[in-house]
């Protein structure tokens, strides 16, 4: 299964790039998207116009701004918002596939997913689980 997890990898592995979604509650006026690589270099920056409210959808061409295409490995995004001549970075749910399932240990009972590209997420963090 994928999940929208906060801030989770972006994975690219051929032609598959991680999608990913913010919510804007009032839209926005123009959105920057940047991908930084894992070592936390600026790979792309990418400029999307205006944006209605509601969540939107973030995709990368997976191109680095030289035109080359990006190398398979993990990247994360960061979304620079301007809505009202407000600047923000809201959190992005990154979409990555589940493998595998286990228990915090802990006595509340708590599980975490372990996520393509590495990260480990509580259960209760996870925005969206698809079909």
């Amino acid at each position: 299964k994928q999940v929208a997890v906060p801030d989770g990898p972006v994975v690219v592995n051929g032609s598959n790039i991680s999608q990913a979604s913010i919510n804007l509650p009032a839209g926005a006026d123009g959105i920057q998207l940047q991908v930084f690589d894992d070592k936390g270099s600026l790979v792309r920056s990418q400029i999307l116009g205006p944006q209605p409210p509601g969540d939107v959808v973030l995709t990368w061409d997976g191109k680095t701004d030289a035109g080359s295409t990006a190398n398979d490995g993990i990247y994360s995004y960061v979304a620079n918002v301007n809505s009202k001549g407000q600047m923000t970075k809201p959190t992005i749910n990154t979409y990555a596939t589940v493998n595998a399932v286990k228990s915090a240990g802990t006595s509340d009972g708590a599980m975490l997913l372990e996520v393509a590209g590495g990260k480990t997420v509580n259960i209760s963090d996870v925005k969206r689980i698809s079909n």
